[in-house]
């Protein structure tokens, strides 16, 4: 069975909307639950946890979720106290991963450096990238390159078209496997095996009332995925967006990232518009994969 992940409180309030009006993909509460069911998977399982270590990276995260906090607002959020919260501050300042700006904490530049460096790393991104690109530029929608990374997705480039709702999906962005069509399309040409291990650590989030939170119904929709070669996500991550999704896989037909197109759903539904841009997936898909495999 897949766990079900914990209320953990302090952490419980509330982010607001975008600027679009629509909800932010994660939530500060969601985040924040989802980030620490993975921290208590990890103790289940005998994994040592320097627990001083994942504290600090509580307050980074708080930190980026609610662009910037006061030492006084990171007292109440986190309930300790604001001499021990300071100590930690001081640290992060002192290591540069931190900045200040009058009386608020910011994040860095410094995390910049690191993302990039993961980035460039991965040998698919040069030409994923210029792929999400063209993807964006002929559907008019956001295209989006992400890979498989601590079972969940990793955005690595998205590019947002003419047409495109600007719905606050970001470069480094983390989101559940389960919940994304980019993550299903993957999920589908893993084994079975595999994919409840995945479960077992990240449950089956519920971030919007279409999120799919039945382990039976989600083999039944990778099956489809699997038969089909392409995955949707019909307002399971965010309210109001339709995305369509294709696996990239190896050699040994292992999936090593996805591309996703995603837009309104009104306008994703049309079926001729559906099956253009599947279309457009699957040829752009195929070729990553040529190229992987032999240049």
């Amino acid at each position: 069975m897949a766990r079900i992940v914990p209320n953990i409180p302090p952490y419980s309030k509330s982010y607001p909307a975008n600027g679009d009006g629509l909800p932010v993909r994660f939530s500060f509460t969601k985040s924040i639950k989802y980030y620490f069911a993975y921290i208590v998977s990890m103790s289940e399982n005998n994994q040592r946890v320097i627990k001083s270590i994942v504290f600090a990276f509580d307050i980074v995260e708080i930190v980026r979720e609610r662009d910037g906090v006061r030492l006084s607002e990171l007292a109440d959020v986190m309930e300790k106290s604001p001499s021990t919260l300071h100590q930690y501050l001081q640290t992060l300042l002192k290591t540069e991963f931190l900045v200040k700006v009058g009386q608020e904490y910011h994040l860095g530049y410094r995390f910049l450096d690191y993302g990039e460096y993961a980035r460039q790393r991965n040998p698919l991104f040069e030409i994923a990238s210029q792929k999400v690109e063209r993807l964006a530029d002929s559907t008019g929608e956001r295209a989006q390159f992400v890979v498989p990374e601590h079972q969940q997705v990793v955005v690595l480039h998205t590019v947002v078209g003419d047409q495109a709702v600007k719905a606050g999906v970001r470069t480094g962005q983390r989101l559940p496997m389960h919940a994304t069509a980019a993550g299903k399309a993957m999920l589908a040409h893993y084994s079975r095996s595999r994919v409840e291990e995945i479960l077992e650590v990240r449950g089956l989030t519920e971030i919007t009332e279409h999120t799919i939170t039945d382990e039976a119904e989600l083999f039944d929709v990778l099956e489809e995925v699997r038969r089909s070669g392409v995955a949707f996500n019909d307002q399971e991550d965010t309210s109001g967006l339709r995305a369509i999704g294709c696996a990239i896989r190896d050699s040994d037909g292992i999936p090593v990232g996805a591309l996703s197109v995603s837009g309104p759903s009104h306008r994703l539904e049309q079926e001729e518009f559906e099956q253009e841009i599947i279309d457009r997936l699957k040829g752009t898909t195929n070729e990553i994969e040529l190229r992987f495999q032999y240049d």
